[in-house]
């Protein structure tokens, strides 16, 4: 017979045990929510895996259909259940080759292999409510995805499944039980070509989306309000910004006689419009049937909109409209009547290229300048007047083309991809190093001496005589000894003038 105290020792183990599984079940009782997993197929034919579920439970392989009696699996939950997030990481690290045995991902009826990213776990060691971790993996296929199904391990319990594609989120929703492998899934996405990120100027205005009194501030101010409606990667917003705010005359108008409030037309800000009604941005888009972006509305003082810009226009055609609204010609003819009476001359859609610019590919640095020439840096761009002006007239002047031979010239695409290594050594692109150098407008000319140093720059509004004065004042080294420009050119127009050279400073 055994003794008393054993038998004690031994109905209190077994009194443990129960409350142990009885607490493990508590808290397993909070996590009915299925595992959520998120796929995302990527335009560089790459896949990216989002899980969001109970880590404690994979690992300690505690599933909807556990065993009472798996006491050790219970007592391995309750202890990772207690584990700081970093440590919890460290266990689902080491536990990560085991899972991703369990799960099968087919791209094109082939398995692919997942690789562990990064995890995401809470720091909550408040075990009476299940933690929910984000873990992420990533995959590479050798071909852009055509189909696509998942399938896990039936211990892991139901799961819901969702597919981005590059060219919709939620493409598909499944909601699968536990081990069923999912529907091959149809990825029949084409590439999407001709995106652009867009970065919009600090200048456009930082509304509270009531348009009521942005439309009364505009006025306060001497201006009109004016809304842009966008969508991420539009080209077209893109050309509107890096294109027509590019010139320095259209940028300066709008920054003085308008305010501009940009709206994403997918966004789910809430705005309130004029007449006072609440929208979010794409409720508000669908009601005004904006079908293209950008598309540009512009008010009058009294909230109407009084010209409605529909997609994108070039500068001269957009400058034109800007005028029509700024002026305030509306009170006296219709948009038509006006563009019918102010024809624009269309900017040429390339670059402008006189024989004297050097072809690529372009390295400025000092060493390889051995004719010991100083730099000049052109800046420009497509459809832009002002660059057109600036070869049409100061580059076809004789005497400009004599400074500017002795110069080492060559002429960028500010918003171009064009490789190059600067005067101080780095490689970069033409973009790149336009933003580096605060270039905000075409065309823009940088002047630099012998040793890459810049000496000084000219923006969008050339006249000849102020262009040469510029150009000779880094080629004859004269800003060694006069530091002020303005000096300097002075000097050079009295010394033209008393050799009996005309000086007309407006031509």
């Amino acid at each position: 017979m055994r003794p008393q105290s054993y038998i004690l020792q031994h109905c209190l183990h077994l009194i443990w045990a129960c409350l142990l599984l009885l607490s493990s079940q508590a808290a397993l009782a909070h996590e009915s929510n299925p595992a959520i997993a998120i796929l995302e197929i990527h335009e560089n034919n790459t896949l990216t895996l989002e899980l969001t579920a109970n880590l404690e439970s994979l690992i300690a392989d505690i599933g909807p259909e556990h065993s009472p009696a798996e006491f050790a699996k219970a007592a391995r939950y309750a202890a990772l259940r207690k584990l700081p997030a970093e440590q919890l990481d460290t266990e689902f690290k080491q536990f990560t080759e085991t899972f991703l045995k369990q799960v099968t991902l087919l791209v094109n009826e082939q398995a692919v292999s997942l690789s562990w990213v990064s995890s995401e776990i809470p720091d909550d060691n408040d075990t009476s409510k299940a933690r929910q971790s984000v873990v992420r993996f990533a995959a590479t296929v050798n071909e852009r995805p055509k189909t696509l199904s998942w399938q896990w391990a039936k211990r892991y319990g139901p799961i819901a499944l969702r597919i981005h594609t590059p060219d919709k989120k939620d493409a598909f929703n499944a909601y699968l039980e536990p081990g069923v492998p999912s529907e091959t899934f149809v990825i029949s996405v084409g590439r999407f070509l001709g995106a652009t990120d867009t970065e919009y100027p600090s200048w456009f205005k930082e509304s509270f989306l009531e348009f009521a009194e942005d439309i009364e501030e505009a006025s306060t101010a001497g201006k009109r309000l004016a809304i842009m409606f966008y969508q991420d990667g539009c080209p077209y917003c893109n050309a509107l910004v890096e294109r027509n705010l590019a010139q320095r005359d259209i940028s300066q108008l709008m920054q003085r006689q308008l305010d501009i409030v940009a709206l994403n037309m997918w966004g789910s800000r809430e705005l309130v419009s004029v007449a006072g009604k609440t929208y979010s941005e794409r409720d508000f888009a669908a009601a005004l049937n904006i079908q293209y972006t950008p598309t540009m509305l512009f008010f009058n003082e009294q909230g109407q909109i009084i010209l409605r810009l529909n997609g994108y226009l070039p500068p001269p055609e957009f400058k034109r409209a800007l005028n029509y609204v700024t002026e305030k010609h509306e009170a006296s003819q219709s948009y038509s009547q006006y563009v019918a009476a102010n024809p624009v001359t269309a900017a040429k859609s390339t670059l402008n290229s006189p024989s004297f610019f050097e072809s690529a590919p372009y390295d400025l640095t000092p060493q390889t300048n051995t004719l010991k020439r100083p730099l000049a840096v052109f800046f420009e761009q497509k459809d832009c007047p002002a660059c057109d002006t600036l070869h049409q007239t100061v580059i076809q002047d004789n005497q400009t083309q004599k400074i500017i031979s002795k110069f080492k010239a060559i002429q960028l695409d500010m918003w171009s991809n064009v490789p190059l290594i600067t005067p101080s050594g780095t490689a970069t692109t033409a973009k790149d190093w336009a933003n580096a150098l605060n270039i905000n407008y075409a065309p823009s000319i940088v002047l630099f001496d012998t040793e890459g140093n810049e000496i000084i720059r000219m923006e969008s509004v050339f006249k000849i005589l102020h262009t040469q004065s510029t150009l000779d004042y880094v080629l004859s080294g004269a800003y060694q000894t006069q530091p002020s420009f303005q000096k300097y050119l002075s000097q050079r127009v009295d010394a033209l003038r008393n050799s009996g050279q005309d000086v007309d400073i407006w031509k």
